[in-house]
């Protein structure tokens, strides 16, 4: 059986200075360290995965847990919308957004 997880370059950074190592003396597991992976799907509501997002990046996964991308703050970003007076309350608000970066920007 295979495990999932995702490490970012910011990962490999912080994980050399917090283990006083070099990039080269450094293992994927010392920077992952089995922390909880957080996976959405294709369909699951945007909001669901706002929710989830205290780290950087969620995977989405089908059915049978096949990787099918990754969700990342940029991408919500990306998608936001300012509502307007008068017209219907965009799916995904500046509001949302902005609630979701800051709960990782204080996560770490």
């Amino acid at each position: 059986m295979s495990q999932l997880g995702v490490i970012t370059d910011r990962d490999i950074t912080m994980g050399c200075g917090l283990n006083h190592k070099a990039l080269w003396e450094i293992t994927a597991r010392e920077v992952w360290n089995n922390r909880q992976v957080f996976t959405s799907h294709p369909d699951d509501d945007i909001h669901t995965a706002l929710q989830a997002m205290s780290e950087h990046r969620i995977l989405v996964t089908d059915g049978n847990g096949h990787l099918e991308g990754i969700l990342s703050a940029d991408d919500i970003v990306a998608c936001s919308e300012k509502g307007a007076s008068g017209r219907k309350a965009p799916e995904l608000s500046y509001e949302d957004t902005i609630g979701m970066l800051k709960t990782v920007c204080n996560h770490h």
